[in-house]
C-alpha cells in the first residue's frame, strides 16, 4: 500500500490524502490486496478486517480511474444480506474512514458514493435469494 499516496493527491482546493495515515493492512489484508488471483478471498473470525479491506479495496479500484470519462463509467457494489448488517458494518465502517476528500457526496437515501472522479459504489442488502433479480440489468 506504499504506493497508494500517489493514487489520492486531490484536485486543487483539496487536502493531500496519504492512505498510510488511513489505513495500515494486517498481513492478511496485503496479501488480499496484492493478490493477482481473478477472484481473492478473505475469511475469518470477527475482527480480522474483512470488511475494511473490502471497502478499501473498492476506493482503490474506483479511485484508480483519473480519465473521467472512463470513472463515469466504474459502478462497484457491496453487498450484505440484510439492511441492518449493512448499516452496522460496510457503511458505519465506509463513513468511519473513507476521508470526505476522497468523495464527492455519499446520499444517504440511496446508499451511494460518488467518487472524486465520478466512479460510484452502491451499498445494498439481498435478504433473500431472489433479491439478486433487482441487482441484475444494473451497470455492476
Amino acid at each position: 500500500m506504499s504506493d497508494g499516496v500517489e493514487r489520492f493527491v486531490q484536485d486543487e482546493g483539496h487536502r493531500v490524502v496519504d492512505l498510510n495515515e488511513v489505513y495500515v493492512p494486517y498481513s492478511q489484508q496485503e496479501a488480499f490486496h496484492t493478490s493477482t488471483a481473478k477472484h481473492n478471498l478473505l475469511g475469518g473470525a470477527a475482527g480480522p478486517g474483512k470488511t475494511l479491506a473490502l471497502i478499501m479495496e473498492h476506493m482503490i479500484a474506483c479511485n484508480d480511474f483519473t480519465d473521467p470519462v472512463q470513472a463515469r463509467q466504474v459502478h462497484t457494489l457491496l453487498l450484505r444480506r440484510t439492511h441492518p448488517q449493512l448499516e452496522a458494518t460496510l457503511i458505519t465502517r465506509f463513513k468511519e474512514k473513507i476521508p470526505k476528500e476522497l468523495y464527492t457526496s455519499f446520499n444517504e437515501t440511496k446508499k451511494v458514493c460518488t467518487w472524486r472522479n465520478g466512479a460510484t459504489t452502491q451499498f445494498g442488502s439481498m435478504h433473500h435469494e431472489n433479491d439478486a433479480y433487482g441487482w441484475q440489468g444494473q451497470w455492476y
